[in-house]
C-alpha cells in the first residue's frame, strides 16, 4: 500500500464515528465490502474528543464477512478499524460508555471471535515543565555518564520515543531545538494526526528524547545519555499530553516493525488494558526492550504499561539518592533513575533540582530552550539510554539488559530500600562489566589458543614452531579484543571507539546498526577465510591473518557463552552452534595462514 493511500485510509478511519445502539430495531447493517462508514461531524473528528471509546479486539484471522456478521449480532451500526497500518490486528474503535462495555462483554462471553472488549484508557505524560532555566545536569553525573562516554555512545541503536512527538534541528540547521540534530533521527509517525511528521507541540517528548540523545561534547547546550543512538519519534500523545490506548498500542507495533531496539514510554495510567499489554508482549517477543515510567502518584505499585510483565518499570530519584516523593514505588518496580525534585535545591547550584534538557519553548513550538522537568517520565529515558548503550555492545535481549542494569545498580537511600527495585542505574558499571568480560575473556582465550597453536605447530613440524611476531599479535588484537583497556588508562579513541575498542565481529553495529542481520556474517569464519586468501602472496600479512583468525575464534567462543543474541540467527541454541562451529573453521583458517611455506 502506498504511503498516500495509507494516509487517506487512516484519516478516513479517524474521521468516522461509530455508534453502539442498545436496541436491534435501531441497528443498521454494516457497509458491504469493507468496514468503512461515512465521516461524522467535526466535533467527533478529534482523536480524544469522546471521553470514552470502546475498543473491540477481534481475532486476527476473521475475514470481512465474519466481522460484518458479528457487528449485526452485537447491534453495532458502524465501526472503524483503528489502524490501517496494522489491519491484521483488527482493533475496532467506537464511542461508548462503561455500560456498553458491560453489555458487549456479557454478549461475547465465551465467543472466540473476540480477544478483548474494553474502554479506551487515556494516558498522560508523567512530567511537569517549569521555568526556562539552565543548570548542571546532576542527573547524568548520578548515573556515571562521563565514565561511559569513552566506552560507547550508543552507535547503531534505534530508540523509539512514544510521546508527544520530538522536534529537532533540520539538516540545514534552521529548525527549532538547537541541541538535537535530525541526523540522529529515523522516520517516525504521528498517530494523533495520522501523518508522517511527528513534531512536538507540547515539549514533553522532546525533553525525553534529549535525555536519551542530546548531542554531547559539541559546546552547545547540555548532554545526553547516548548521543549517537538514532531516535525514532512516534507521536501518541496530543498537545495536552494525553493519548488513548489504541494509538499507543499501534505506536509500539510500528516501532518494533520499523526496527527499534528500545522503546521508551514516559506515559501511563492507573488502569490496565489487555490491548496495550498485548502490544508490549509483541515488542518483547521481538527482542525489543520496553522501558516505562512507573507513575507520579506516590503509590506502592507502578501504573501501566510499567506494571505489565517484562516491561522495565522505572521509579524516580532525586539528588540525594532517595526516591522522589511523587514517585510510585514498591516490589513491582524494576529500576530507579534520576527524575528530579523541583521543590528543593540539594546540590546548591541555585536552581531547582529538576532534570535539565533541551526542548521547545512553552507555547512556541518553533523556539528552543532548556527547562527543568520532574517526574518518572524523566527517569525512564535514563534507563532507555542505558539500555541503548548495552545494545551497542551486543547485549541485545530484554532479559540480559535488565539483569545487567540490576546487578550494577546503586542501592537507593536506606529508608527507601526495596521500594526502588534493584536501585539507581549505573550504566558505566554495566558497560565496564560487559567490556571487561568480553575483553579479558577474549584476550585470555586468545593467548591460550596462541600457545596451543604454537605447541601444535611445533609437534606437527618436529621442533620448528610457526613464526609469530608483531603482525601475529596485532592480528589477535584487531580480530579478538580491540584496545578495550584504553579507557581504564585514561585514553580515549573518540569516534574510533566502536572500531578500535572491540574485536572485528562487533564492527557490524556502527557500520550497519545493532539489528542488522549482517551480524551473523561478521560473527563467522568468512572474514578470516577471506583474509587468508588475500594474504597468500605476503609473508607478513599471512602472520597477521593467522593472529586475526585466532582472535576471531576466541571472540566467537566467548560470545557463544554470553548474553548476546545474533540478529539473523534464529533461537539461542542455533546461535551457540553457529558461533562454536564457525570458531572451529576459523582456527583451521588460521592454521592455513601460518603454515611455514607461507610465513617463513
Amino acid at each position: 500500500m502506498s504511503c498516500t493511500n495509507r494516509h487517506v485510509i487512516r484519516v478516513a478511519s479517524f474521521l468516522a464515528t461509530a455508534l453502539l445502539l442498545p436496541a436491534p430495531a435501531l441497528a443498521e447493517p454494516p457497509p458491504q465490502g469493507n468496514d468503512a462508514a461515512a465521516p461524522a461531524s467535526k466535533a467527533d473528528e478529534a482523536p480524544n474528543a469522546a471521553p470514552f471509546r470502546v475498543l473491540i479486539d477481534l481475532r486476527d484471522d476473521l475475514d470481512v464477512v465474519e466481522r460484518q456478521n458479528l457487528a449485526r449480532e452485537l447491534h453495532i451500526s458502524t465501526w472503524r478499524i483503528n489502524n490501517a497500518d496494522h489491519p491484521d490486528e483488527l482493533i475496532y474503535r467506537a464511542p461508548g460508555t462503561e455500560q456498553d462495555v458491560k453489555r458487549l462483554r456479557a454478549a461475547l462471553e465465551g465467543d472466540d471471535r473476540v480477544e478483548a472488549v474494553e474502554l479506551e484508557i487515556q494516558y498522560e505524560a508523567y512530567g511537569v515543565p517549569n521555568d526556562p532555566l539552565y543548570s548542571r545536569q546532576w542527573h547524568l553525573e548520578a548515573v556515571g555518564v562521563p565514565a561511559s562516554l569513552p566506552i560507547t555512545r550508543g552507535e547503531g541503536v534505534i530508540v523509539a520515543v512514544l510521546d508527544t512527538g520530538v522536534t529537532a534541528r533540520d539538516r540545514k540547521g534552521f529548525k527549532r531545538v538547537e541541541d538535537l540534530s535530525s541526523r540522529s533521527f529515523v522516520s517516525g509517525y504521528d498517530f494523533v494526526h495520522d501523518d508522517t511528521t511527528p513534531d512536538d507541540d507540547h515539549g514533553h517528548g522532546t525533553h525525553v528524547a534529549a535525555t536519551i540523545a542530546e548531542v554531547t561534547g559539541n559546546g552547545v547546550g547540555a548532554a545526553g545519555m547516548a548521543d549517537r543512538v538514532r531516535i525514532m519519534p512516534v507521536k501518541v500523545l496530543d498537545e495536552s499530553g494525553m493519548g488513548g490506548t489504541a494509538d499507543i498500542a499501534d505506536g509500539i507495533r510500528f516501532a518494533v516493525d520499523e526496527g527499534a531496539q528500545v522503546i521508551n514510554l514516559s506515559l501511563g495510567s492507573t488502569r490496565k488494558s489487555a490491548i496495550l499489554e498485548d502490544a508490549c508482549r509483541y515488542a518483547i517477543r521481538h527482542g525489543v526492550t520496553v522501558v516505562a515510567a512507573a507513575g507520579n502518584q506516590g503509590r506502592y505499585q507502578p501504573g501501566y504499561p510499567a506494571g505489565y510483565p517484562d516491561v522495565i518499570a522505572v521509579a524516580a530519584s532525586r539528588f540525594d539518592g532517595r526516591l522522589a516523593p511523587y514517585s510510585n514505588r514498591g516490589g513491582k518496580i524494576d529500576l530507579t533513575a534520576p527524575g528530579g525534585d523541583m521543590s528543593v535545591d540539594q546540590n546548591g547550584d541555585g536552581f531547582p533540582d529538576g532534570v535539565w534538557q533541551n526542548t521547545i519553548e512553552p507555547g512556541n513550538p518553533a523556539g528552543s530552550t532548556y527547562l527543568p522537568f520532574q517526574g518518572t517520565s524523566m527517569a525512564a529515558p535514563h534507563v532507555a539510554g542505558a539500555a541503548a548503550l548495552l545494545y551497542s555492545l551486543g547485549v541485545n535481549t530484554p532479559g540480559a539488559v535488565l539483569d545487567l542494569l540490576s546487578r550494577t545498580a546503586e542501592p537507593v537511600a536506606k529508608q527507601n530500600r526495596g521500594e526502588g527495585g534493584a536501585g539507581i542505574i549505573r550504566p558505566d558499571r554495566a558497560l565496564r562489566k560487559v567490556v571487561v568480560r568480553n575483553g579479558l575473556w577474549t584476550a585470555g582465550l586468545s593467548l591460550l589458543l596462541a600457545l596451543w597453536f604454537r605447541r601444535f605447530g611445533t609437534r606437527k613440524l618436529k621442533g620448528d614452531p610457526p613464526p609469530m611476531g608483531t603482525p601475529f599479535w596485532l592480528g589477535i588484537l584487531l580480530g579478538g579484543t580491540g584496545l578495550f583497556f584504553l579507557p581504564w588508562l585514561g585514553l580515549s579513541m573518540g569516534r574510533l571507539t566502536p572500531f578500535l575498542g572491540y574485536g572485528f565481529p562487533h564492527w557490524y553495529t556502527p557500520l550497519f546498526g545493532a539489528d542488522s542481520n549482517l551480524a551473523a556474517l561478521f560473527f563467522s569464519a568468512l572474514p578470516p577465510l577471506a583474509l587468508v586468501l588475500l594474504s597468500y602472496p605476503f609473508r607478513t600479512l599471512n602472520r597477521f591473518a593467522g593472529g586475526f583468525g585466532i582472535g576471531i575464534a576466541a571472540c566467537l567462543v566467548t560470545t557463544a557463552f554470553g548474553p548476546m543474541a545474533l540478529p539473523g540467527v534464529p533461537f539461542w541454541l542455533f546461535e551457540r552452534a553457529w558461533l562454536l562451529g564457525n570458531a572451529f573453521v576459523t582456527l583451521f583458517a588460521a592454521y592455513l595462514a601460518m603454515r611455514p611455506e607461507r610465513t617463513a
